[in-house]
């Protein structure tokens, strides 16, 4: 299926993947707006390695079980075990400092009602590697991480988690993006014959 319009988004998202250093990305909007769809597009048009992974509202283990069926597949080795989230993102840090990547996590808010303390460990990773990763960008998402592209509808609880988390000290680097429905140009771009 061709992709139509958000031009300008998809490059400022190329923009963020190709940053050298570790990046924080926010992108925010409406519910029902293609923030999810943008940021896949967005991943299927680059060369870096990522990870996107939708987050679930039921447990710490099946979240951290589903994420490495995907960094299995994504690495091609059989899946490993991990006893938390916070090893499995120990490990994809770890990682990133041999490769670039980009992991997302999608709908992040609830990763972070049934991980206790998550945005602390998501903090001290960030702080831990920030100075040790060439390109390791992030993404939540009510959404994404890696570059770490974060996307989310909830602006309120994504500027003040995310924004608090990860912007408290200068080195930090923290980009957000609007994702609205569009204008008419674009709606009606999708609509082509």
């Amino acid at each position: 299926m061709k992709f139509y319009g958000r031009e300008k988004q998809r490059k400022d998202l190329h923009r963020l993947f190709s940053h050298e250093g570790m990046q924080l990305g926010l992108i925010y909007g409406r519910r029902r707006v293609g923030k999810s769809e943008l940021i896949k597009q967005s991943l299927r048009e680059t060369d870096v390695t990522s990870i996107y992974f939708e987050c679930k509202q039921t447990t710490e283990q099946n979240n951290t079980e589903s994420l490495a069926v995907l960094l299995a597949d994504t690495f091609h080795f059989p899946k490993p075990s991990f006893d938390s989230m916070e090893a499995l993102l120990t490990y994809l840090f770890e990682a990133a400092k041999e490769k670039p990547m980009i992991l997302v996590l999608d709908e992040y808010p609830y990763l972070r009602e049934v991980v206790q303390g998550m945005d602390s460990v998501l903090q001290a990773l960030v702080d831990r590697y920030r100075d040790r990763i060439e390109s390791i960008p992030y993404t939540f998402d009510n959404k994404q991480i890696t570059s770490l592209p974060t996307v989310g509808c909830n602006v309120h609880f994504l500027f003040d988690s995310i924004s608090r988390m990860f912007s408290a000290r200068r080195h930090r680097r923290v980009g957000h993006r609007y994702v609205g429905s569009g204008g008419w140009a674009q709606r009606k771009a999708w609509y082509r014959e």
